[in-house]
């Protein structure tokens, strides 16, 4: 007999679904259970990740929306940290701070970056104490997702479906919760379990996977919930690209940032220069006489080193 799910958070459902037990949810009970998190002096964390055209900006619009918050302050949408840090001390309370396609600040390819590490630190101490929030994370793939969000924050997971599948003006999102883990080893992802990834695979080697394998297995998963549709608000959406245009305006990086990473480099090699010299015994008067430097900044320049 099919089991019916009264709440979203009763813990783990069963691992097998056929097509008459499919959970029906709305965003709405979902945004209210993430608001309902705020009572409790906690926030709420959720990827949505789907292929580029599927709808992630449009859902994120929508999350806004409901929230009744504004597209030009709840969301993010460049790589410009200095962008987040200023909208996320605008935002108010319960309300949403959506990262579009701003994913150079929370990307496991970028974790390099010191702008990057600081934003975590940021993030774990101060946006964890001081703001009761729902942070939205728009990926293409979910395991993009640095590991510090995928494994410790993220709650919630949503992944659209192609949209080619049901047309231009709907799409379908596939709900995954999951509860806190507390053993957690460094080589294990608590959100991409080994047996699923093992199944998603057999299906892939004899070629293209088909719509209904790819449902079934989204279904499948350990921490399922229940499946939405969602519509294209074109009025909506026709504001966002306003508002996306805006801020790439506004906050747009400065030339001189964009190679920074360049002069970086260049920076670190004649700082190896420097050190060579001054270890070959030329002293760092001399070293800065020959380059025409201050005596100083010679010393900094070895001790970077």
């Amino acid at each position: 007999m099919p089991r019916t799910t009264s709440s979203l958070s009763t813990g783990f459902r069963k691992p097998v679904r056929k097509p008459a037990q499919l959970n029906r949810i709305k965003i709405e009970d979902l945004i209210a259970e993430w608001q309902k998190l705020c009572d409790f002096e906690k926030d709420a964390h959720v990827a949505i990740s789907s292929d580029e055209g599927d709808g992630k900006s449009t859902l994120l619009t929508q999350i806004v929306k409901i929230c009744k918050g504004k597209l030009s302050e709840n969301i993010v949408y460049t790589p410009n940290v200095k962008e987040f840090y200023y909208k996320y001390e605008q935002m108010e309370e319960t309300k949403p701070l959506g990262f579009d396609e701003a994913l150079d600040l929370i990307n496991r390819l970028d974790w390099h970056k010191a702008e990057v590490k600081d934003l975590v630190k940021h993030i774990r101490g101060k946006v964890r104490k001081e703001k009761r929030a729902i942070f939205v994370y728009n990926v293409q793939l979910f395991r993009d997702l640095h590991s510090y969000w995928r494994n410790h924050r993220i709650r919630w997971w949503l992944e659209l479906t192609p949209r080619e599948w049901y047309g231009k003006e709907v799409n379908y999102v596939y709900t995954m919760q999951r509860s806190r883990v507390p053993f957690i080893t460094g080589k294990r992802d608590a959100w991409l379990l080994d047996e699923n990834e093992k199944s998603w695979l057999g299906y892939m080697s004899s070629g293209k996977i088909m719509p209904e394998h790819y449902l079934n297995m989204l279904r499948s998963h350990p921490f399922y919930v229940g499946e939405f549709k969602f519509r294209n608000d074109t009025d909506l959406v026709a504001k966002y690209k306003q508002e996306r245009l805006k801020a790439f305006d506004e906050w747009k990086i400065p030339e001189e940032q964009k190679v920074s990473k360049k002069i970086l480099k260049l920076q670190e090699t004649i700082d190896k220069q420097n050190k060579l010299m001054y270890e070959r015994g030329i002293t760092q008067p001399d070293i800065a006489a020959a380059l025409g430097k201050a005596p100083n900044t010679i010393s900094a320049s070895v001790n970077r080193v």
